[in-house]
């Protein structure tokens, strides 16, 4: 029997879906998924941010009450719920703080550890915005690069931090609708999507030799890129798996659902991996009409090289992306369209691989569209100060300290 003092949950609130999972806090630190539930957003979300909070908040409480029903546990004792964020508002910046270690013979503790992480916040601060995630990727000790500074000596230590904040008027909606569905005492905890998605589904060894993300949802895009097993760039575009849905109804004059159908359901990636020459699509009773596949293929490439180009020309002006050993991981709902992966290849000019949540030990969520709610669920422990297996990223984030709390 799984005890109530200790259900964690995570929430997205996605272009497509509003997604709730329900955890429980093991004893070696990580989190058994105890239930869950995804419903349709219906356009209530648009590139990440809420456009109808009615529609919102009853969507959302509709996921809560069919979750809490499967995993058959009291959300009133819920720790904590961690929520990705995603959307416009969203900035991030790499800062180098350093501070003078005087403790007995210069040896460093997690005292200095944190202080000096926690100096990239004070240069990072910004009107208007708040900081949600703090990720030291590396550290040196008097110039020299270490991969874990505590219990080394030295007289200087300094940290590379990658910042993550967020538009305050653009995250306080998110958190109002966990407040408005009963949550009031509850801590709620941002994390940006990438970030959530590497806990969620990169194993640790990716990290050493380095990979670049792209989590493609129906309405944005995010991207991360880990150079020498640090967090180096990270962001937001605002294009999504939907815009190629639109391409699709405009170009071809069929509805905006059924463009959508041809991705959810795999029928274009199918038809195209078939080499058919068309997709039979019923307009009115007893009429099908003949869609060219190469039409769809060609409509769907032109939007997805626009996404690949601009996110490209982001990170590859100030980082040798050939250098990435293991390449590009695609995640999100877009990378279950099969010709993405040739025309990420195509715009790198490097390898790639679609990356699904790991040990979820629930088939229904090893599915790319769910990395970022797992990974957000398995860093609940991080917010808890509930003892954890570190992960990389979990590495990252243990001294993430945020002064708000709800």
């Amino acid at each position: 029997m799984f005890n109530n003092q200790n259900i964690v949950c995570a929430v997205e609130f996605g272009s497509s879906k509003i997604c709730v999972l329900i955890g429980q806090l093991e004893g070696d630190g990580k989190v058994k998924l105890l239930g869950y539930e995804a419903v349709p957003s219906a356009n209530a979300v648009v590139k990440g941010e809420i456009s109808d909070m009615k529609r919102v908040v009853d969507a959302l409480r509709k996921a809560f009450d069919s979750a809490e029903r499967k995993s058959n546990c009291d959300l009133s004792h819920c720790r904590v719920i961690t929520v990705v964020v995603t959307g416009g508002g969203i900035d991030s910046t790499q800062e180098t703080a350093g501070i003078t270690v005087n403790t007995p013979n210069g040896i460093v503790t997690e005292n200095e550890k944190r202080a000096v992480t926690e100096g990239a916040r004070n240069l990072a601060l910004t009107n208007g915005k708040e900081i949600i995630n703090l990720c030291p990727s590396c550290f040196t000790i008097d110039k020299r690069r270490v991969s874990e500074p505590c219990g080394q000596s030295g007289k200087y230590l300094e940290a590379d931090v990658h910042v993550v904040s967020a538009n305050c008027r653009r995250l306080n909606p998110f958190i109002q609708a966990l407040r408005e569905t009963g949550f009031e005492d509850v801590d709620i905890e941002p994390v940006f999507a990438p970030l959530a998605d590497v806990n969620g589904a990169v194993d640790d060894e990716t990290h050493e030799p380095g990979f670049i993300l792209l989590d493609i949802g129906a309405g944005t895009t995010e991207y991360l890129l880990n150079i020498d097993e640090g967090i180096r760039a990270s962001g937001v575009v605002r294009v999504g798996m939907e815009h190629a849905a639109n391409d699709l109804a405009i170009g071809l004059s069929l509805p905006i659902d059924q463009c959508r159908r041809f991705f959810t359901s795999g029928t274009l990636a199918e038809a195209i991996r078939n080499k058919q020459e068309f997709i039979e699509v019923p307009v009115r009773p007893r009429h099908i009409r003949k869609i060219p596949v190469s039409s769809c293929e060609s409509i769907v490439d032109a939007r997805l090289h626009e996404l690949m180009n601009i996110v490209y020309s982001k990170v590859s002006a100030n980082f040798n992306l050939n250098t990435l050993g293991a390449g590009g991981l695609l995640t999100g709902g877009g990378a279950l369209y099969a010709p993405v992966k040739d025309i990420f290849s195509s715009v790198f000019d490097i390898s790639c691989r679609t990356v699904v949540p790991r040990n979820t030990h629930c088939g229904a969520l090893e599915n790319p569209r769910f990395s970022s709610v797992w990974g957000a669920l398995t860093l609940a422990p991080d917010f808890v100060d509930y003892p954890v297996q570190d992960s990389k990223l979990q590495q990252f984030l243990k001294f993430f300290n945020r002064d708000r709390r709800g």
